[in-house]
């Protein structure tokens, strides 16, 4: 009786799906639609499936459960749950919430990225979509104004945002740029005009002052989110968890629309073995010592340790303990935040159906996002000309050589 009064003034989810959406979009975020793709681009495509769907069930659905469990049955946050398991224990609780600060600050700062991009997707000239600005290298590439350059004449050379007649440039040394060494006119904009990234520390370079606005904008979005606490959140997440499928939809029709769309849906669908069979021991470890980020923490350090030592047979760089990892970052589980969710369900509730139907559903999106991500990435390999395999290569080499002047 002591509990249900305890439960009752702390207050519940008032609609039936509001716990639903919010651990969906509490799970679902970056790690799906970024990190996943990323980990499929550099370990084998659609192999990567296979260790990431087990450990999945090995490692994700039980402790997804696990965590939501003790929040349910206790009906607290972190800090005060784990302090009342044992007071040696206040120590997770307190680091699950320092984490969440720092998550927070970061993934807002994604916000305002997002929020800028919108407010200048509303200009009709878009400013990342073409070279020949004060932000550009000489690396710099639209595939759209090369089109333009040979569209007038075959014999033209595009340049950093300029065509030349083919006489004026062998005056001048001017040949275009290799494939190999070409930077998007997108990401110098992201890289120098939004970001401002300067040579290294010594550069600190000076405040980005529409970043500024736009990152304070996106804490006044969360302010309002959250004024009312459970009472305004759980009605937010209606959208929050739902749009994003919205946009992955959009991106992915949009993205297969694309010249080269295929050939990156390819790379991510069909399976590179090698790079996936190579299990070793160390995922059993990481898996067990998940206790706690915490705890995950050290025993990474530990183990980095240990693969440092010559004579040592294992590396962290292999498919499985990345599955692991992207299982464990994609589920949010070890933050906390699924036991504060949690402990705002009554104490009846069927907290089974939410797991499976939370965790197939973030992997799902996880895959389906990979399909829009590859169609893009297939684009930019087209637009580069380089194979998709060496999109990545083709940007840091961009990346190597900086703003230094290129002429043939």
């Amino acid at each position: 009786m002591k509990r249900e009064t305890k439960t009752a003034e702390r207050g519940h989810w008032t609609g039936k799906c509001d716990f639903f959406f919010s651990a969906l979009g509490f799970a679902v975020g970056l790690t799906n639609i970024w990190k996943f793709p990323y980990l499929c681009y550099k370990y084998g495509g659609g192999a990567f499936l296979l260790p990431y769907i087990f450990m999945l069930f090995l490692v994700g659905i039980p402790m997804f459960l696990v965590e939501l469990t003790i929040g349910q049955f206790s009906a607290f946050t972190p800090i005060k749950c784990f302090s009342n398991m044992a007071p040696v224990l206040a120590g997770i609780g307190m680091t699950s919430f320092l984490e969440s600060i720092k998550d927070i600050v970061s993934y807002n700062m994604i916000i305002a990225w997002s929020l800028y991009y919108l407010g200048l997707s509303f200009k009709s000239d878009l400013p990342w979509t073409h070279c020949g600005q004060a932000h550009n290298t000489q690396r710099c590439y639209s595939d759209t104004e090369k089109r333009f350059c040979i569209e007038r004449n075959d014999s033209n050379v595009y340049f950093n945002g300029t065509c030349f007649d083919a006489a004026i440039a062998e005056r001048e040394g001017i040949s275009e740029i290799p494939p190999g060494e070409r930077i998007s006119a997108s990401e110098e904009y992201m890289k120098h005009s939004v970001l401002g990234i300067t040579s290294g520390l010594e550069e600190l370079g000076t405040l980005q002052w529409r970043l500024v606005l736009s990152y304070f904008a996106a804490w006044v979005l969360i302010f309002l989110c959250l004024c009312k606490g459970i009472r305004s959140s759980g009605k937010v997440v209606y959208f929050t968890a739902t749009f994003p499928y919205v946009v992955l939809v959009a991106l992915l029709v949009r993205g297969v629309t694309l010249p080269g769309a295929m050939d990156g849906i390819r790379f991510y669908i069909v399976p590179q073995w090698d790079k996936v069979m190579n299990i070793k021991v160390e995922i059993l470890f990481l898996a067990i010592s998940r206790l706690g980020r915490v705890f995950t923490s050290f025993c990474l350090k530990v183990v980095e340790l240990i693969c440092e030592w010559p004579y040592s047979p294992y590396s962290l760089e292999q498919v499985w303990e990345q599955a692991l990892a992207q299982i464990l970052g994609s589920l949010s589980l070890g933050g906390g935040g699924l036991i504060t969710l949690a402990s705002y369900n009554r104490f009846r509730y069927n907290l089974i159906r939410d797991t499976w139907m939370v965790s197939l559903g973030n992997s799902f999106t996880s895959i389906f996002g990979g399909f829009a991500i590859f169609s893009t990435l297939g684009f930019m390999a087209h637009q580069l000309e380089v194979p998709v395999d060496q999109v990545r290569r083709s940007v840091e080499a961009g990346k190597a050589n900086g703003r230094n002047d290129w002429k043939a």
